[in-house]
């Protein structure tokens, strides 16, 4: 029994997935929250990367179904702290004229601390003016 046991535990070893140390993958991503109807906006979404060492990228996108006057997007990069959500940067995207508008950033931040992505999702055109959100799930940072 005592010599079946390393061969037991080196078989075991190699069934398990083996991961390399600090490497991440860590993608959280958020879609519109949409109302019964809404007259312009088509769609919308954000994303939070964790890309290790404390870098993560945001994004997010909002489109309507016909060029509008003015398509907008903010990113909110939010963390948690005691409970609650403190907005941290804020970013604005706007296009005139358009049917779409992104954007996004490469950011560093400090490890230790859930991060999350809160975007408004905006359309003017005429007297129309709608907005939606979206959110991330929080990504901890380690």
């Amino acid at each position: 029994m005592k010599r079946l046991l390393p061969v037991f535990l080196a078989l075991l070893l190699l069934l398990i997935p083996i991961t390399a140390l600090g490497a991440t993958n860590n993608t959280s991503t958020g879609k519109l929250i949409q109302p019964l109807t809404y007259q312009t906006i088509s769609g919308g979404g954000s994303q939070l990367s964790d890309n290790g060492n404390g870098n993560i990228t945001i994004s997010g996108y909002t489109s309507t179904y016909y060029p509008v006057s003015q398509i907008g997007l903010t990113l909110h990069l939010q963390y948690l702290k005691n409970g609650n959500w403190y907005t941290l940067q804020t970013y604005n995207y706007t296009s005139a004229n358009a049917s779409n508008v992104s954007g996004g950033q490469n950011l560093g931040v400090s490890s230790g601390y859930y991060y999350r992505v809160f975007a408004e999702h905006t359309a003017y055109n005429g007297s129309t003016y709608e907005t939606g959100y979206s959110y991330t799930e929080a990504v901890y940072i380690p």
